[in-house]
């Protein structure tokens, strides 16, 4: 019997633990931060931090559609680690994005249109989990353009949620799409709406 009553003993916090499920609580969420927080000084420190702005993170994926993080070239046309860093985006571009709880959550993003490759004026769409969120303007002139936008709470129903990013205009034959290279993204931001 004694024997029994020890090993119940010893096994209770187990039970315990087992039959609590699931914590909610991110056992790596501050190892994440750390990580994050040592790679932007790190950034910083190697005048790189330009990066930054365009790079993947633990709430923004950039997924298909988007090309590699690249860097302008430097006067002697090699790419610099030091000069402005951008991401070039096809015409349906998917970003993944980490939701604050049910908060609104805003999107900001700077860029430009590649006049040569859509050979129109185009209007840029965001959607979120389908939802329609709002569009630009038609995009002319030198072709930069900078989106402020909002997500209201009701649109956000899971912890991660889909963004696409349409460029409409784009005209290709079937059997010749064009490049990756469609839009050009210098600065995208995710964050909850003030």
């Amino acid at each position: 019997m004694r024997r029994l009553v020890s090993i119940a003993a010893l096994l209770a916090p187990t039970l315990v633990v087992v039959g609590c499920g699931r914590s909610k609580v991110d056992p790596f969420a501050e190892e994440v931060r750390e990580r994050e927080a040592l790679a932007k000084t790190k950034l910083v420190e190697a005048d790189a931090g330009r990066a930054l702005s365009v790079s993947s993170t633990s709430e923004v994926q950039f997924e298909e559609g988007v090309g590699i993080l690249m860097y302008e070239p430097d006067s002697d046309g090699h790419p610099s680690f030091t000069n402005h860093a951008f991401r070039w985006l096809g015409q349906n571009a998917h970003v993944r994005l980490k939701t604050h709880d049910s908060h609104p959550m805003r999107i900001q993003m700077d860029g430009w249109v590649h006049h040569k490759v859509i050979g129109a004026w185009p209007v840029i769409s965001l959607y979120v989990d389908g939802v329609y969120i709002g569009s630009t303007n038609p995009i002319g002139g030198t072709g930069h353009f900078s989106i402020d936008m909002q997500v209201a709470d009701w649109a956000i129903r899971r912890p991660w949620v889909d963004l696409v990013i349409r460029t409409n205009a784009v005209g290709y034959h079937w059997g010749d799409p064009p490049e990756l290279k469609v839009l050009n993204i210098s600065r995208f931001a995710w964050s909850e709406a003030k």
